[in-house]
């Protein structure tokens, strides 16, 4: 995967942010700009616990209480967006420059 990463200043803060708000996705969530053409979507899966035989564990306090200690997955969540997408879109256009907007494309 060719990931391009969206510099963190304030023009590109309002990019991620559309970003986010077409794909319904908090301010934490990550973006990853793949090659393609389709709009925001949230891929990925939420954190959960599971037991040593990796049976899902829906309430880990009570659990470990019982049981022992769960094991934790961190969360892969995130929005998969494609560089088309973005380049095509009016606020790109107003704060990237045209390199930027080719680099996102190659």
């Amino acid at each position: 995967m060719n990931n391009i990463i969206i510099s963190r200043d304030k023009d590109a803060e309002k990019i991620r942010t559309h970003i986010r708000k077409k794909a319904c996705a908090n301010r934490g969530c990550p973006i990853e700009i793949v090659k393609g053409r389709f709009s925001p979507r949230i891929v990925g899966r939420s954190y959960y616990f599971t037991n040593k035989r990796g049976d899902i564990i829906h309430h880990p306090s009570a659990y470990m209480n019982a049981w022992g200690k769960p094991i934790y997955h961190a969360s892969t969540r995130r929005v998969e967006v494609g560089s088309s997408w973005v380049t095509k879109q009016k606020i790109a256009q107003k704060f990237l420059d045209k390199e930027t907007i080719r680099n996102i494309v190659e």
